[in-house]
């Protein structure tokens, strides 16, 4: 019983505001109408009627003007000249007492706001720091250090760019001597060096493991040197003449 006695219509509150509302949205479904293709002239103004006078029926079905049905709800008139003379003095009067108000409000209101800000200043006055600030004291050991370090580092600045450049030249001069070492001997270089050096006493400086000039000069020496047992007129086991 409740649920069929419950009323699920929409309250309105005026009557010329819902039918402006029902003008409106007839134009659009109208409109909505014309913009569909394949569709004759009198076929379109036929379903033109049938759809706005159903929209307008269901609407008004379902709305509710102060209580009253759509039928039963009285028409409005339009406000007349004398009703809109009186709206326009009432929104005339609101609107110079409005602004008489915010001219003189605000001068009354300016003491109090500079009275709280000053009480609030003295508020802020009376909190103390719970920590205070401590100064920051440098020692003087390190900005002597610091001050140091500073000046030095041009100078050490450059003798690393000439340290570096010093590398460079080192590392091009060692790959100059690394490519000649690995280059093998020429032909007539190697023959010369044989034709010198070729004698046993090459060889046998060779096989000892000497200097080549050492050994050549060994070889010379060993040579010249005699033997007390090979001298003449000097016998083993035999004394000197008388």
């Amino acid at each position: 019983m409740a649920a069929a006695a419950a009323d699920f219509r929409v309250e309105v509150r005026r009557k010329r505001a819902a039918a402006e509302q029902l003008s409106r949205y007839g134009a659009a479904l109208a409109k909505l109408l014309d913009a569909q293709p394949g569709i004759g002239a009198g076929a379109r103004e036929t379903l033109r009627r049938e759809l706005l006078s159903n929209f307008e029926l269901a609407v008004q079905n379902n709305i509710v003007i102060n209580g009253l049905s759509w039928e039963d709800a009285p028409e409005e008139d339009k406000p007349s000249e004398d009703e809109r003379g009186i709206l326009n003095d009432l929104l005339d009067e609101e609107i110079v007492q409005t602004t008489w108000k915010r001219r003189c409000y605000s001068k009354k209101i300016l003491p109090h706001v500079v009275r709280a800000l000053k009480s609030e200043r003295k508020l802020m006055g009376l909190y103390e720091q719970a920590v205070r600030p401590e100064e920051m004291r440098t020692c003087p050991l390190q900005e002597g250090i610091k001050k140091n370090v500073s000046e030095a580092a041009p100078s050490v600045r450059r003798r690393a760019a000439s340290l570096m450049k010093s590398l460079q030249v080192l590392q091009q001069r060692a790959e100059g001597l690394h490519q000649v070492l690995d280059t093998p001997p020429a032909a007539e270089p190697l023959q010369a060096y044989r034709d010198v050096f070729g004698p046993p006493g090459g060889r046998a400086a060779a096989r000892s493991g000497l200097p080549i000039t050492r050994a050549v000069a060994e070889a010379e020496y060993r040579g010249d040197f005699v033997t007390v047992a090979k001298m003449p007129g000097i016998a083993s086991g035999s004394s000197a003449p008388q």
